[in-house]
């Protein structure tokens, strides 16, 4: 990411999202452990893969940053899946769907990230209702979820922009700066040039003159 005077922002929604996401996926693993079953394995090691895959994907996102990266979206997709299948065997892996919502709004491009929050909101819902049976909070806790993701993303998207143009204006004020003190550099050295001529013609000229007289 190009640095800005916006960049502590930036770093901080980014740190943010990874405290999000640490703090919901230790919820899960701490439900698994308390409420155990015959599916507690399973669950966990799904969990850590979940874990890992994120930390190693996001070095790729955020070289990703300002630009849309192959890796990146594939990383984001094998994301989802697990996800999913953590969600088949956890009920509150639904709550995962938060951070996931960020990330499709900062991987995905512009169409395609809010159509994922879309149709991962209607997955968490679904796992919710088929888990604990459909209820209001359930419907509405993901839903507002994803409305708050979509208006923060919207938001740090406009920034980026922002930004980035921000520092494309400045480097070609910079620019235009280097160029007008070259020119007045160069229009000095000629000023400078023609003076000198001036006095060597001037010399010159008196000098024949006083030879003319004295002859």
């Amino acid at each position: 990411m190009v640095h800005s005077t916006l960049t502590p922002v930036f770093v901080g929604l980014r740190t943010g999202l990874h405290v999000l996401f640490a703090t919901l996926l230790a919820l899960v693993v701490v439900r698994v452990a308390v409420v155990g079953g015959p599916w507690a394995l399973p669950s966990l090691v799904l969990a850590a893969a979940f874990g890992a895959v994120y930390l190693l994907g996001a070095r790729i996102a955020r070289a990703a940053e300002g630009r849309r990266s192959r890796a990146g979206v594939l990383w984001l997709v094998g994301l989802t899946v697990l996800w999913t299948a953590l969600l088949v065997l956890v009920p509150e892996a639904a709550y995962l769907v938060f951070p996931l919502f960020f990330l499709y709004l900062h991987v995905l491009p512009r169409v395609v990230g809010p159509v994922a929050v879309v149709v991962a909101t209607a997955v968490a819902i679904s796992a919710i209702g088929v888990h604990g049976g459909f209820t209001v909070g359930g419907v509405v806790g993901p839903v507002v979820g994803a409305g708050v993701a979509l208006l923060i993303g919207l938001g740090y998207r406009a920034l980026a922009r922002e930004a980035a143009e921000r520092e494309e204006l400045v480097a070609e004020l910079l620019a235009t700066r280097d160029r007008l003190a070259a020119t007045e550099r160069e229009q000095g050295v000629l000023a400078e040039r023609a003076r000198l001529a001036r006095e060597i013609h001037d010399t010159v000229a008196q000098g024949l003159s006083s030879i003319q007289m004295l002859l």
